[in-house]
């Protein structure tokens, strides 16, 4: 029987890297993967009434994917996603840093922008110069072919992978995707073919995006 349960929704980048995480570290029996509630049901259960959200179990809903990482990361100590030096520790929560305050803030501009016929020119611009910007940032700090960090898989490819696909998907719309940058176009193309649980992430993402396109 599950211990804990996380409110999930498919095409969040906030709640795949968390299931990333629970897949790597075998934790599939003891967090469960629920739906988010439709309406204000669910705004009774998460502070912020976003997803990710964990309940733990111990009458206590914890919000923001950073946080629930690090708070599995301490249930479940091993095997860790995180780095195995104090550097690289730093370096692992520097990469989630940079996808949370210069990626994805890029991304929520854009997605508003998805409908050619009521857009922006003027947010069109500044989603596109912020995801520019953060893709540079993202790929001078990419260390391995295959994962970010430490030769491993780590929180940071958690919240990378999640990201970067919306660059493939979303980004490539506006002429700002993987392609301004080699390195996290390399880095990415390797990790979604070579680690399986990068694979099934994308995979979900993939399905979830054509699900809301024709909405």
């Amino acid at each position: 029987m599950a211990i804990m349960k996380l409110y999930n929704a498919d095409l969040s980048p906030f709640t795949t890297r968390i299931r990333m995480q629970i897949r790597a570290k075998g934790l599939e029996n003891d967090i469960e993967l629920v739906a988010r509630p439709e309406g204000d049901a669910f705004k009774a259960i998460s502070p912020t009434g976003k997803v990710p959200c964990l309940d733990t179990g111990a009458s206590f809903h914890l919000p923001e994917s950073e946080t629930i990482a690090e708070y599995i990361e301490d249930s479940w100590p091993e095997p860790s996603l995180r780095g195995h030096t104090a550097l690289s520790k730093a370096k692992v929560r520097l990469m989630s840093r940079f996808v949370d305050l210069y990626l994805m803030p890029g991304f929520s501009i854009l997605f508003g922008q998805m409908n050619p016929a009521a857009r922006d020119d003027a947010k069109v611009k500044e989603g596109t110069e912020k995801v520019a910007a953060a893709l540079g940032l993202i790929a001078s700090h990419i260390e391995g072919p295959l994962y970010a960090i430490d030769r491993r898989l780590t929180l940071a490819d958690c919240a990378l992978v999640p990201g970067l696909f919306f660059a493939t998907n979303v980004g490539m719309a506006f002429g700002v995707g993987l392609n301004t940058a080699p390195a996290a176009l390399a880095y990415y193309d390797r990790i979604i073919t070579d680690d399986e649980q990068a694979k099934r992430a994308v995979a979900e993402m993939g399905v979830a995006l054509a699900t809301f396109s024709r909405r």
